[in-house]
């Protein structure tokens, strides 16, 4: 005859208390954890993404840029791109020389 109560037998409830909710409950869970994970690796790219790429101005070249066209002069240009960060001190020094003679 089984034992109720304490043991490895039917633990507190008996055998088959747990059937039901061993069976269902547990797959609930795992299926609400796997959509949570889903949930924040999506929001995690979408905002590191966004605001860990390169900026679509820092990329663009010289010609497409409002700010260069609209300079015109040469020298303004360069000003421009140096200040940006597209050349640095040497080429900017360099091409500025190049077009001051």
């Amino acid at each position: 005859m089984m034992r109720y109560g304490r043991g490895w037998g039917g633990g507190y409830y008996g055998p088959g208390a747990h059937h039901y909710a061993g069976g269902v409950l547990p797959f609930i869970l795992c299926a609400l954890a796997i959509a949570a994970i889903v949930v924040l690796v999506v929001l995690l790219v979408r905002h590191y993404g966004r605001h860990g790429a390169v900026a679509p101005a820092a990329t663009a070249p010289a010609e497409a840029t409002p700010g260069i066209a609209a300079a015109g002069n040469p020298v303004d240009i360069l000003k421009v791109r140096y200040a940006r960060g597209e050349i640095d001190k040497p080429e900017y020094e360099e091409k500025l020389q190049d077009l001051s003679s």
